[in-house]
């Protein structure tokens, strides 16, 4: 019975696992491109924003996430268990620019760790403690354009590496595909904003995403705006190899929005600071050996990324 709940709790994290970025996720086999609208160009003078980093830049960076869950089965509420935050650094190298301005670069996962109360300890911190472990030395690497919107991404996943740890670095190679925010064609200025709509799949559920950026301060070598962003999903059947064997989930509904900042620097591929906080809620039918019930999922998530050198 511990097997089942610890793999209940396993579940809605490995979901949200590449929610975290909300503003520079795609899933990477959508056939449809990330769509980027203008909706108000802003106040003169007007600039194409175009992203440049130089060829050989290594960037590192931090992002904290944290976590706060609530759940019921069949409308009993489940017992709460406290989720220590998990910190993860990373570095990416800027490979090659091409004539048009397409960006290749390559990146490492060079640090992951739990951050646990040692006053309080979390009964789930050894479980997330072993998760994570092994994402430090994972690489890859994505091409994208000078807007910010992916061509393409690889993501290299070590043999051997437990099924609910791939499971989750699928969802972190969608945050990875495009670490810079995607900007529109046309000249902005200060208060310029536009929308970005774009497919996402995460960790087996297949959602739409849609992001408002409003640039609330402009600089000659960067920008920091707001972002207001929403995901929705249709009724569907989600494939995860994290659940027992035999056990069929479904989901019924998905409500998500969240509110953030961030920070850019055009020559920087990684945004100076960026912040993210994310509710959402859930509902998915389970079958498990034999039984149906319903599993209801609140979260309230908190992203910090800041570029350490």
């Amino acid at each position: 019975m511990m097997t089942r709940r610890t793999n209940f709790w396993i579940l809605p994290l490995l979901l949200l696992a590449s929610m975290t970025n909300a503003t520079a996720t795609q899933a990477a086999d959508s056939a449809e491109p990330v769509k980027v609208e203008l909706i108000d160009a802003g106040k003169a003078p007007l600039q194409p924003i175009r992203y440049a980093p130089r060829v050989g830049e290594t960037q590192s960076a931090v992002m904290t996430i944290s976590i706060d869950m609530k759940m019921s089965i069949a409308g009993n509420a489940m017992p709460a268990q406290d989720i220590p935050a998990q910190k993860v650094t990373f570095d990416t190298t800027v490979e090659n620019i091409s004539e048009d301005g397409d960006i290749t670069f390559s990146f490492i996962y060079t640090g992951a760790e739990v951050i646990d109360d040692p006053n309080n300890p979390s009964p789930m911190a050894p479980m997330l403690k072993e998760m994570i472990k092994s994402l430090v030395g994972a690489t890859g690497s994505a091409n994208v354009t000078d807007r910010g919107i992916t061509k393409s991404a690889d993501f290299n996943i070590p043999e051997g590496m437990a099924p609910q740890m791939k499971q989750m670095l699928d969802g972190m190679k969608e945050s990875m595909n495009r670490i810079s925010s995607p900007v529109p064609s046309e000249p902005i200025g200060l208060g310029a904003k536009w929308k970005v709509t774009q497919k996402l799949v995460a960790n087996g559920m297949h959602m739409v995403q849609t992001s408002t950026h409003e640039i609330v301060k402009l600089g000659t070598g960067g920008f920091t705006m707001k972002i207001d962003v929403a995901q929705s999903a249709e009724p569907q059947e989600i494939k995860n190899p994290a659940l027992p064997p035999g056990t069929i989930l479904k989901l019924a509904s998905l409500d998500t929005d969240g509110q953030g900042t961030s920070q850019i620097e055009t020559r920087s591929l990684i945004p100076v600071q960026s912040s993210l906080t994310i509710a959402s809620k859930s509902t998915m039918d389970v079958e498990m050996a034999g039984q149906k019930q319903q599993m209801t999922t609140d979260v309230k998530m908190g992203m910090e990324l800041e570029t350490l050198r």
